[in-house]
């Protein structure tokens, strides 16, 4: 990836990713039309390669799927976004998003040690993106910002599931519509609205010339 906006929404295949799902892994990441949130395709856990959205929660699987992105270095922000549904388990079962170095092929296993783990800082590092994302029964938009030291670097994104094998709700992890969106500029912030009436309105804010983006 290194033209943006950038949107995938799976729909010519998503031959594109790499899917590391290992061998012997019964919940595994598959693109294909068992769901998907518009059009026909999404990216999709499943534990029949792809026939039907549906997991195994007693069989530990952490598989992951990744794509990379070049970002110009003109870049002074970064937002990703994408729609995600899936309930599995609050605590133990969910996606988990990763921006690593190239360098770097996530394991597919069955273990806790098979998970990514965050070492360093961007870009050299290995950096989670948001938190653990599950217990969501409708396709939700998420929005992360990517580090804009990732401004001039190539990366790895990477969607990673892990369930623990023990208890857990279907439907499992579901992606669609990710976009990444490249801002030469940064955020304002400060944004305030005033003297509003039916057909105008006053808008102020302040422009951020350094400093973290907001989105």
């Amino acid at each position: 990836v290194s033209s943006f906006p950038w949107d995938e929404d799976f729909e010519a295949g998503g031959t594109e990713w790499t899917l590391l799902n290992g061998t012997g892994i019964t919940n595994t990441w598959n693109i294909g039309s068992a769901i998907n949130n518009g059009g026909t395709n999404s990216l999709y856990i499943s534990n029949d390669n792809g026939v039907s959205h549906t997991y195994t929660n007693n069989s530990y699987s952490v598989v992951s799927a990744y794509r990379d992105v070049s970002i110009p270095a003109s870049a002074a922000s970064i937002s990703l976004s994408f729609d995600f549904l899936g309930d599995a388990e609050s605590c133990c079962d969910y996606v988990r998003v990763w921006a690593v170095p190239i360098t770097y092929s996530p394991e597919a296993g069955t273990t806790f040690g098979d998970m990514i783990t965050a070492t360093g800082s961007a870009p050299t590092g290995r950096v989670q993106l948001g938190g653990n994302f599950n217990t969501e029964l409708s396709f939700v938009n998420e929005s992360l910002v990517i580090p804009s030291a990732y401004a001039g670097e190539t990366f790895r994104l990477v969607f990673q599931w892990k369930n623990d094998g023990s208890v857990g709700s279907n439907p499992p992890a579901a992606i669609d519509n990710v976009n990444i969106t490249v801002f030469n500029c940064l955020a304002p912030s400060g944004l305030v609205a005033s003297n509003i009436t039916t057909d105008e309105a006053t808008v102020s804010w302040d422009d951020n010339t350094s400093g973290a983006p907001s989105f």
